[in-house]
């Protein structure tokens, strides 16, 4: 997506791992991007990123080199992900083009660590801003965010608070959030199971479900292309 004036994301990041990340691009993108070009798609070395991350034994360089593994070699629900295809490597000047385009990306993002209902909280009575959130959806497997706690209810709550002069849009599936009243739009979305191995080919078994985009203001005011609709 193109950058606005300010994107603020609360990543469940403890030890501001995606801040180190981009600190490390910017002084050290070069080498950062030799380094990725040579590091395998490998179980083995997700494992040992995973770790080296948790016990915190590794700066600079390398750590930044391990968040960057774990975040493109994991599956959505933990766990490495086999690919079992063949996908094709990078040469080193698709690395280094996509490393620096990451960066520059990053660079308008604003980061936030505090509780998401705070920051909502906050956000929601400026008139000027457009929120659009994201939260994991309701009834799906939360083991990936570990120790973050997802209070449905207490976002509903505070969706449907009085004095609300921002836009907000959230993202989700069937009615969880049918009880604020808002505009809803609906598209079938393709999602992607597990892989089904076998000994010609690996596929993902793709299935349609139904999105649900819930506004609460006239989609005829929607203008940035984060809402475009696609096919």
């Amino acid at each position: 997506k193109p950058a606005h004036e300010i994107c603020r994301l609360s990543p469940p990041c403890p030890n501001s791992q995606i801040v180190h990340w981009w600190l490390t691009v910017r002084d050290h993108g070069k080498e950062f991007a030799q380094k990725l070009r040579y590091t395998p798609h490998s179980r083995e070395v997700y494992e040992r990123a995973v770790e080296d991350l948790a016990d915190g034994s590794i700066d600079g360089i390398a750590r930044a080199l391990a968040i960057h593994i774990v975040l493109s070699q994991s599956l959505s629900k933990g766990g490495w992900s086999a690919r079992y295809v063949n996908g094709g490597r990078r040469d080193g000047a698709s690395y280094a083009s996509m490393v620096y385009a990451l960066r520059d990306r990053i660079a308008a993002v604003e980061f936030e660590r505090r509780c998401a209902l705070e920051i909502i909280d906050r956000a929601r009575t400026l008139k000027h801003v457009l929120l659009y959130l994201d939260p994991p959806y309701e009834g799906s497997d939360l083991r990936p965010y570990g120790e973050y706690v997802i209070d449905f209810d207490a976002l509903r709550d505070l969706l449907s608070q009085p004095g609300t002069k921002a836009k907000i849009a959230i993202s989700g599936y069937g009615d969880s959030y049918d009880c604020l009243g808002w505009e809803q739009h609906e598209r079938k979305v393709e999602s992607r199971g597990q892989p089904r191995l076998d000994w010609c080919a690996a596929k993902k078994q793709k299935s349609k479900r139904m999105e649900v985009l819930w506004i609460n203001y006239p989609a005829a005011l929607v203008t940035s292309p984060l809402f475009a609709e696609t096919s």
